[in-house]
């Protein structure tokens, strides 16, 4: 008979295995990997990822949580179809809370973290100057994320960081970005950063909304010129994720 200690070994075994392939399986579905509406077959998942079905349900248990894939009786497991309606319901929340967190930011972040945000805003331009995107998916590097990481906010962080911005990222790849919005964004970043840099937490606030503002009106456009675009991604509409191809992602 196996004892305790063995029995929470195995279950943190499975705990990690599953943190695993969640990430794997969040990142392919976020950048476009999968179709919108792309079937998921847990036989093929699990033969994909050389990992149990307890382990990958629990995956897809934590996907469905974060609206990455959408789980019916009938119909099993979907890559989730975003659409114009749910990006202005994500974006109305997160103008709320990421605007409050850019003022909790302005008066309680250290003078250290500033100067990363700042650093990031440099690096980026760098970019910009050369005609690369500077939209980076750790949030170690992200500038919207060090700065409501700095609010010091838990809970506006979990709700934005585990929430909205994996389902923001997926309209990203979905829809090309307008041209000249980062040049545009990047002037607007600075002059955030310049504000929580004066410790002006409403100056901050008011111009985290309209950049936040702005980012959502050019989206929507994007969308409703381009209503059935799927240019971001790699398969096609129909397709299972079994038998996309995309052996890239492993674990």
């Amino acid at each position: 008979m196996r004892n305790a200690r063995s029995v929470d070994h195995e279950n943190q075994d499975k705990a990690t295995l599953s943190d695993r392939v969640y990430d794997k399986m969040a990142n392919a579905i976020i950048q476009g990997e999968f179709a919108p509406g792309a079937r998921l077959i847990e036989t093929e998942l699990a033969r994909r990822f050389k990992v149990s079905r307890g382990p990958l349900r629990e995956a897809m248990r934590r996907l469905d949580e974060h609206r990455l894939i959408v789980r019916t009786a009938r119909q099993g497991a979907r890559i989730t179809d975003l659409s114009a309606e749910v990006l202005q319901e994500i974006a109305t929340v997160r103008e709320l809370l990421e605007s409050a967190a850019c003022r909790f930011a302005a008066l309680n972040m250290t003078d250290q973290e500033i100067a990363e945000l700042q650093a990031i805003v440099d690096a980026d331009s760098e970019l910009v100057a050369t005609g690369q995107t500077y939209y980076r998916q750790e949030h170690r590097l992200d500038l919207h994320f060090c700065i409501v990481r700095g609010a010091r906010n838990s809970i506006i962080e979990s709700i934005l960081g585990k929430q909205l911005y994996p389902l923001i990222r997926m309209y990203r790849y979905q829809h090309r970005m307008v041209e000249g919005r980062a040049e545009n964004a990047l002037k607007e970043h600075k002059a955030i950063v310049d504000a929580i840099s004066h410790r002006d937490g409403e100056l901050a606030e008011l111009l985290m909304t309209r950049h936040l503002a702005n980012s959502r009106k050019l989206l929507l456009q994007a969308i409703s010129a381009h209503p059935g675009d799927r240019s971001g991604y790699l398969t096609h509409d129909n397709q299972d994720i079994s038998q996309s191809g995309t052996d890239e992602v492993k674990v």
